[in-house]
């Protein structure tokens, strides 16, 4: 199942963080909570060298940057690529409520 976008007011316990995080693992596991920065990484398993192996596929690292721009970015990540490939970065300012950019996928060097 692929969430849909999910925009929510800021509850009393999250006011004041910059991010939030929710993750979801079948029924039963669940992880909800705020933080000032997330990093969050998704794996699974592949064939490498006739053994499998669990690998990172996909990583979500959120943070502020110097200028105070929220930045969450989406790396995605295999053992046959040299380098991860940006698959969504989004920035934005809550200040001023402004979406500064939204690009396509390209390799991080």
């Amino acid at each position: 199942m692929i969430p849909t976008s999910r925009c929510s007011r800021a509850s009393a316990s999250h006011q004041g963080y910059l991010f939030r995080v929710r993750c979801e693992g079948g029924h039963e596991n669940r992880l909800r909570l705020p933080g000032d920065s997330i990093t969050v990484t998704g794996g699974q398993r592949v064939l490498r060298n006739d053994l499998i192996e669990m690998g990172d596929s996909v990583s979500v690292y959120a943070k502020q940057d110097a200028e105070g721009d929220l930045v969450v970015e989406v790396l995605g990540f295999s053992p046959d690529w040299d380098e991860p490939l940006r698959i969504a970065p989004v920035c934005s300012r809550p200040g001023d409520g402004h979406l500064l950019c939204l690009q396509g996928a390209v390799w991080i060097t």
